[in-house]
């Protein structure tokens, strides 16, 4: 081997390592932000559980970052994607990957598939088979939940939202009869659902979307963080340990 060439492997390698060592630095400074989404993520006895989270910190070792569960903060979902929207290296999960989202964000995923739905309460008669029918009534819809955006952008005039911070306080409303339907994630829905209702209490009336979710990172991200994650991500999934968590709060 020539001293050229041994230079420049010298040189590459030396290089390869900054740069690794320059992106480590910048996902140790990562900002990480959650919100209340069983199962995806919540607290329990103030320890931070969910599918979301585990694959996360599976994330977190593989890529050998500082970082760990307790930099995880909590917000309330309008704030923390206001925050991951201006924010550059921060990070959100989990959120619907829409149309109308996917040149707002960077995308590693996807977590789980998700359908957005429309329950009524048992028994009130309501059919729904398009849209135009959903006008004639008041629906409960999460602010900045995808589902409240695809209401809109289907014709729905905003007079028919009445907008909550959290599913559970949507069906404490049907449940009060303040509104006759609710717009919700079937994934996540039946862990509030019979926290308040019986099992059977509620019906699927009309199904809007079926999407996935995903870990949302702010635009400004350098590609080289996002594709580590989404490089984790893949070798977690590879190794059947995406669907071995699924399964485990889904099942």
């Amino acid at each position: 081997m020539n001293k050229f060439l041994k230079l420049l492997i010298l040189f590459l390698c030396f290089f390869t390592f900054s740069t690794n060592a320059k992106n480590i630095k910048v996902i140790n400074g990562l900002k990480i932000l959650t919100d209340e989404y069983p199962p995806f993520t919540y607290k329990e006895k103030g320890e931070l559980k969910g599918i979301a989270v585990e694959i996360l910190d599976f994330m977190l070792k593989d890529i050998s970052s500082i970082l760990n569960l307790s930099n995880v903060d909590f917000f309330y979902w309008t704030d923390a994607v206001d925050f991951v929207s201006r924010v550059p290296n921060s990070m959100l999960f989990v959120m619907t990957r829409t149309k109308e989202r996917e040149n707002v964000y960077k995308w590693v995923g996807p977590v789980a598939p998700l359908r957005q739905v429309i329950f009524a309460k048992k028994g009130s008669g309501i059919e729904i088979e398009s849209y135009k029918d959903l006008k004639k009534y008041k629906i409960g819809v999460v602010k900045d939940f995808a589902s409240s955006t695809a209401l809109l952008s289907n014709g729905i005039h905003l007079k028919n939202l009445v907008f909550s911070y959290t599913e559970k306080e949507n069906l404490f409303r049907l449940y009060r009869d303040e509104i006759k339907l609710v717009a919700a994630d079937i994934s996540n829905f039946g862990q509030y659902k019979n926290a308040i209702f019986l099992p059977d209490d509620l019906e699927e009336v009309f199904v809007m979307n079926e999407y996935y979710l995903y870990y949302a990172f702010n635009y400004d991200t350098s590609d080289e963080i996002v594709n580590a994650f989404q490089f984790s991500f893949d070798k977690l999934k590879k190794k059947g340990i995406i669907k071995n968590i699924n399964d485990k709060y889904l099942r």
